[in-house]
């Protein structure tokens, strides 16, 4: 009789127990659910989407707060999100199409419709899953900590492995069966904010006046704080539930009360945060640089968000946990959320670290104006009395060092570069990392996306980079240096495969080179779309103008500021070929691009023979973030094919048959003008594209299949999050998959006739690479081949010739070569050579011959040396072609020395234009000298001329850098940088080689023994 009812006492005590943290669990549970959601809405409609999301918020919010109580039972709303949470698999395409119908009209409704759809949801689902439980009362902090930890739990510990469909089913039936155990007991405490006796005339008191001043700078500070961190951590899941989590558990411990001097310490831990940015940059490189452990990696991440958001959180929980009215509580919520909408308005215009400190020092002014204690001499301590003083002036001089402690040039240029981590940990120091490569910044602009920087490579390379990660390039004279292979093929190959492509839409505009190259392509309609306008503002009169402003007064051009998810289909706009670069799939505010409603919703564009082409950079993945993807878009469309167009970077071309992507008359198409015209801006021959190679599913598939790209089967943007902090060779995972079974669409199209043509054409590719190989600063070889192949290989064609019949005749190509060197002859045997005569040469550069166009610049530049009068513009104009177009594996460096030459002394540029091209070239010196360390194809004689000859370039180019950065006002942090970084790997590597040159050559050789002596031994 006792043991039983010692038992029960137990299993009473176990229950008392749980029905006092029923609240965690009931919010814990709730977090599974609310993270699912979030995450449905994210992916399907981009940050489109939070829009939708926010005015749900708030409308649920309002109407929460003033509800009346109810007297329904308290598992019922439990149980009817239960009941849509496992039913959305079924019931969300339907809701995705209702939307698509609501938003076929104009462009404000719409934008309208889908938003207020959107909200519509949301509200229903907050007040379900709010109408059983309270986050305000005594027991609030356990609520905030339960939805803390489970934002924790689904986003950062089991979102990559375990898709979000299944903890939210859990979650909500767990809710659900707690809520009817709980509905048998006494009820839940209701939603009170406050107590009913409170006056409403307090409101006008200043404590009152506090609580709405408060969560007001918090609204401020939030979306500032944002784009803070973004500059430290790309945004990615870990980064939106990490941050979410860490302010979570900041209400949480906020909401336990209020005083002075908890709130001087949580502002005193914030501001310290914010104004130690440089602590920050090494504490992420020592995590990117050392930890391997994926975990591991990711705790450090989360626990420097937490760090940041923590204290602001406990800012805010304990502004919102004060006894107020019901009024005030309402106002609250609508300050916050105002506040957080005009600071994204005011970001673009100021600065997110001046936000931040002013904030700060606003927030200290209203708690010490409200709150602070009031000086007392009876203090026991001399502390004490100094308390109230030491606080606020520690938060002062952290507010006020804050912007000039931010640097995201600096955080950009070490946290989001394999190079950078691996210098640092190799020794260099952090003021160092600047001037690692030939960037440098030009401009930088925050957005509402975050922060956007312009930086030259190259010469006149414009690269493009949000919040630090690369978002697009171009080469602003692709006269002198090639366009990225890349964003080039993803336009040139789906409008070449496609028979007549008529109307195009294009998808992210990166830089603006794919509406560049369609332009080239007899199409009549393209539709720009980039959910941030300032993109298409830069390349209409920006930094992309000098390049792409002309492409976007086409008539035929355009530009709808929108998501491509809020971009939706009507009866009248189908597309031929759609080209979609969305960005890197790392980013969250990219996932949506990689999901199965946003491949639903492209092929709902397409036209009947239509292709959708997506471009995705790999080098972070596995294989199996590519195969599902290329399952995924299997799928959807019902054929899909990957080329490989650049290191690292695959193009999916997804179509409804095989029979649309591998159409007949392609070499017909592919060897066209416009084809060859654009190829030729990356130095290839349009053969070289028939020759890519490419992958189909069934060649992508080693094992197990992986789970589609779907919010209810896969893990999607959390899997890729985990995958990319994985340490690895995943590079020579994915090359070894694909090199299984490469396919090229030489080998699809092997019988046609003109086959032959794209075989000669390609041989007279790898002749140029073996020139270029072989016989450095030897270019003149390629005449050699030239001739050897019109004299052993002679082609001819048939051709009807005007009284005579029918004739043989030399082939078109052949003709042209011989009319080239008749040219380049006439032009040599006069000295001095007149301009006349050199442009009579130039005129052979187009159309692209693979054995003629690129040695012809470096034989234009030595002949301009005879010119007269000189023409020193030109000259340098040849030369920097034949360096900047040079192959991976070419070592000349006679170019670059005469190109250096001309730029310190004689050309007339712009100052800016020279130190890129000074900066670039020596760059590529450098390159080009560690590919002939160790090589013995070249005469000692002549490298230690060449050595002698790099030595002095460097000097001079680094002496003219100095010298136009001091008269420009450069950053002379970056440029002194950048400039000891070239004398330690540039001239201190020439020097070294040098000395080892002379060393070998002043060693003697061994006598060698008499044959005597080797017949004895």
């Amino acid at each position: 009789m006792d043991a039983a009812w010692n038992k029960q006492r137990v299993f009473t005590r176990i229950g008392r127990q749980f029905w006092l943290r029923s609240r965690f669990f009931d919010q814990f549970f709730l977090a599974l659910t609310a993270v699912f959601w979030g995450d449905l809405f994210l992916t399907t409609w981009g940050t489109g989407a939070l829009s939708g999301i926010a005015a749900g918020l708030g409308i649920a919010g309002g109407l929460l707060i003033s509800r009346r109580p109810v007297t329904t039972p308290r598992w019922l709303a439990p149980a009817i999100l239960a009941g849509l949470t496992l039913s959305s698999p079924v019931w969300w395409p339907a809701w995705c199409g209702l939307i698509s119908v609501a938003g076929s009209g104009s462009s404000f409704l719409g934008m309208l419709g889908p938003v207020a759809l959107q909200s519509g949801l949301i509200t229903v689902l907050f007040w379900l899953a709010r109408s059983s439980s309270s986050l305000s009362g005594r027991k609030s902090a356990e609520a905030w900590t339960g939805l803390s930890l489970g934002v924790i739990c689904s986003g950062l510990i089991l979102g990559p492995f375990v898709p979000l469909y299944w903890l939210a089913c859990a979650g909500v039936v767990l809710r659900t069966v707690f809520a009817v155990l709980n509905s048998w007991r006494t009820p839940l405490p209701g939603w009170v904010l406050s107590p009913s006796g409170t006056s409403a005339s307090k409101f006008i008191q200043n404590t009152e006046l506090r609580h709405l001043l408060l969560p007001l700078l918090a609204g401020i500070l939030a979306p500032a704080l944002w784009l803070h961190l973004m500059s430290l951590q790309a945004p990615t899941t870990l980064f939106w539930y990490g941050c979410m989590a860490s302010a979570l558990l900041g209400l949480a411990a906020g909401a336990r009360g209020s005083n002075w001097f908890g709130m001087c310490s949580g502002l005193i831990w914030f501001a310290v945060a914010v104004a130690a940015f440089p602590l920050w940059i090494r504490y992420y490189l020592f995590v990117s640089s050392y930890v391997s452990s994926v975990s591991l990696s990711t705790f450090l991440r989360v626990l420097a968000l937490t760090c940041f958001w923590f204290p602001w959180g406990v800012m805010l929980g304990r502004t919102f946990q004060s006894r107020v009215t019901r009024t005030v509580r309402s106002g609250q919520v609508l300050a916050f959320l105002l506040a957080t909408q005009c600071s994204w308005w005011l970001i673009p215009n100021v600065s997110t670290a001046g936000i931040l400190s002013v904030g700060i020092l606003c927030w200290l002014g209203l708690a010490y104006r409200f709150d602070s204690p009031r000086s007392n001499s009876t203090a026991s301590t001399s502390i004490q009395r100094f308390l109230p003083y030491a606080l606020p002036c520690a938060v002062l001089l952290a507010a006020v060092a804050t912007p000039f402690t931010f640097d995201s040039i600096l955080a950009t240029r070490a946290l989001y570069s394999t190079y950078a981590f691996q210098s640092w940990s190799n020794g260099t120091p952090l003021d160092q990392l600047n001037g690692l490569d030939d960037g440098r910044l030009i401009q930088e602009i925050t957005s509402t996306d975050g922060r956007i920087s312009f930086w030259k490579h190259q010469g006149t390379h414009l690269q493009i980079r949000k919040n630090g990660i690369p978002a697009g390039r171009i080469s602003l004279n692709d006269g002198l240096a090639p366009q990225p292979t890349g964003s080039l093929l993803s336009a040139v190959l789906p409008l070449s495969i496609h028979e007549s492509p008529r109307n195009v839409l294009l998808v992210g505009m990166e830089a603006g080179l794919g509406l560049q190259t369609t332009l080239e392509f007899p199409v009549m309609q393209v539709v720009c779309t980039d959910k941030n306008p300032v993109m298409w503002q830069q390349m209409q009169n920006g930094q992309c103008g000098p390049s792409v402003q002309q492409s976007t007064t086409d008539d035929r051009v355009q530009f709808i500021a929108c998501a491509s998810s809020l971009l939706l289909p009507t009866e009248n706009h189908s597309f031929d070929v759609i080209l979609e670069s969305p960005g890197h799939s790392a980013s969250y505010a990219n996932s949506a691009s990689y999901h199965l409603p946003h491949y639903r919703a492209m092929a709902n564009r397409l036209s009947e023979h239509g292709l959708y082409c997506q471009r995705f950079v790999f080098t972070d993945y596995g294989p199996e973030v590519i195969l599902s993807l290329a399952l995924t878009l299997e799928q959807t469309f019902g054929y899909v094919t990957a080329f490989d167009t650049a290191p690292g970077e695959l193009l999916f071309v997804a179509a409804r048959t095989r029979e649309d992507v591998l159409a007949a008359g392609l070499i017909d198409r592919i060897s066209s003008p416009q084809v060859s015209r654009s190829l030729a801006h990356v130095g290839w021959d349009w053969s070289v594209a028939m020759n890519l190679a490419r992958f189909e599913t069934e060649d992508l598939i080693s094992g197990t299949a992986p789970a589609l790209a779907s919010a209810f089967s896969g893990t999607m943007a959390f899997g890729r999050c985990t995958e990319m902090m994985r340490w690895g060779d995943k590079w020579g995972e994915v090359r070894n998959l694909l090199a299984q079974h490469p396919k090229r669409l030489l080998d699809h199209y092997a019988e046609e006739k003109k086959m032959e043509d794209v075989l000669r054409r390609l041989s007279d590719i790898a002749a140029r690479e073996r020139v270029l190989n072989e016989n450095p600063d030897e270019f003149w070889v390629y005449r050699t081949s030239v001739k050897k192949r019109l004299q052993d290989n002679p082609r001819s064609v048939i051709k009807p010739v005007k009284g005579e019949g029918i004739k043989h005749v030399r082939h078109p190509d052949d003709e042209r070569r011989l009319e080239y060197f008749e040219a380049l002859g006439l032009a040599k045997q006069t000295h001095p050579v007149s301009l006349e005569q050199l442009l009579n040469v130039e005129q052979f550069e187009s159309p692209y011959d693979p054995l003629i166009s690129h040695f012809l610049h470096a034989e234009l530049a030595k002949m301009y040396e005879q010119c007269e009068p000189a023409e020193p513009e030109r000259e340098l104009g040849h030369w920097l072609y034949a360096v900047y177009y040079g192959g991976r594996q070419e070592r000349s460096v006679r170019g670059i020395h005469r190109a250096v030459e001309l730029l310190t002394s004689e050309v007339n540029l712009p100052a800016e234009e020279r130190y890129d091209h000074l900066n670039a070239l020596l760059e590529i010196l450098q390159a080009r000298w560690h590919m002939r360390r160790g090589k013995a194809d070249i005469s000692q004689p002549v490298l230690m001329i060449d050595l002698q000859d790099s030595l002095q370039a460097s000097q001079s180019a680094l002496e003219c850098m100095h010298q136009i950065a001091m008269e420009n006002h450069f950053d002379l942090n970056q440029t002194q940088s950048r400039e000891d970084h070239l004398e330690r790997s540039l001239v201190r590597m020439i020097r070294s080689y040098r000395t080892e040159l002379l060393a070998a050559a002043s060693r003697t050789a061994p006598p060698t023994p008499p044959a005597e002596a080797k017949n004895e031994n």
